[in-house]
């Protein structure tokens, strides 16, 4: 993600255009998250990984991959929904 971890709790920025890339991504599909299922499911999501590594399938029903291949879907939608809104002003 052009970091890595530096130890004592830093992170050492290898590529600034890969970590905001990566920032940027992980921010939209978090977005797509709480949108698409709401808070108590994120807040279900943080616990459950103190516990069990990668607890998708648990909160949400689905893998990682699938919401992945959900949320990707959700974005091409919407920029289309976007793009057709521009085009009618």
């Amino acid at each position: 993600m052009g970091m890595k971890d530096a130890g004592g709790g830093k992170l050492s920025i290898l590529d600034k255009t890969r970590q905001h890339k990566g920032y940027a991504e992980t921010g939209s599909f978090g977005n797509y998250l709480f949108k698409t299922y709401g808070i108590d499911k994120i807040k279900r999501l943080q616990r459950l990984s103190q516990e069990k590594d990668r607890p998708f399938h648990d909160v949400f029903g689905i893998n990682l991959q699938e919401l992945e291949a959900n949320w990707l879907k959700a974005l091409r939608t919407n920029g289309k929904q976007e793009r057709n809104m521009c085009r009618s002003y």
